[in-house]
């Protein structure tokens, strides 16, 4: 999730879960919160930052999705703001925001362009989209800072494709990959002017320490067909 400010940013590479877990507990005590999680090639990358809106977060994983997990946390007013499956566990992140966007979500077995729309007219944005264990899961979210979300789909990535549409002014809200197909969301957020799209085969750290000295963050990781994609925002 691209958050709209921040004080301070840092991104973590582990190939331990537990060990970036512990990681994770060290940093939440230094006031870090989670705002990207993900899992590719053996890798887990977390991206934490200090000064978003988020006031307190919870991280828990199970082998088997459920839906009463998401329902027991939100009925305690966390949103679902990170969710990923790494071929042996869903790991969820809620969190406790400022300003609570009210949720929603849908689980299906084939990417569902048909629920989409229907919460579009709602007035949902996709805020995170995940697949594992043979279904997608998109999460809906009201009143949150990003407007004209659209999105699309593709069975391979033309990152020149979504560089024009970047220059164009779409900014990339979320990228997740599963069962052969890349979902990226775009919308428009006012706080950003531009983006810088990594594409690798192994995760870019190198690339990333360099537009951080650009000045650039709102950091998005995803991995799919092979292949590290990541969103810097500016």
């Amino acid at each position: 999730m691209i958050t709209c400010f921040r004080d301070e940013q840092c991104l973590y590479l582990r190939d331990n879960f537990d060990e970036l877990v512990d990681l994770v507990h060290q940093k939440r005590t230094e006031g870090f919160f989670i705002t990207d999680f993900d899992f590719g090639n053996g890798i887990y990358s977390v991206v934490l930052e200090k000064g978003c809106e988020f006031k307190d977060q919870k991280l828990t994983w199970e082998e088997t999705f459920s839906e009463d997990t998401i329902k027991e946390f939100s009925d305690s007013g966390y949103d679902l703001t990170n969710l990923f499956y790494d071929g042996h566990d869903w790991i969820f992140v809620f969190s406790l925001i400022e300003k609570s966007f009210g949720q929603t979500w849908v689980v299906d077995a084939e990417f569902p362009e048909k629920q989409i729309g229907e919460k579009w007219k709602e007035g949902y944005a996709i805020t995170k989209v995940a697949y594992g264990q043979e279904k997608w899961v998109v999460v809906f979210s009201k009143g949150i800072d990003y407007e004209n979300t659209n999105w699309m789909t593709r069975r391979s990535l033309d990152f020149e494709e979504l560089r024009r549409k970047v220059e164009e002014g779409k900014m990339i809200t979320e990228i997740a990959y599963g069962n052969g197909v890349w979902c990226i969301v775009f919308s428009t957020i006012s706080v950003y002017g531009f983006q810088r799209i990594i594409q690798s085969s192994d995760f870019p750290l190198q690339r990333v320490k360099e537009m951080w000295n650009d000045g650039c963050a709102g950091l998005l990781c995803a991995y799919g067909a092979d292949t590290w994609a990541v969103i810097m925002s500016k």
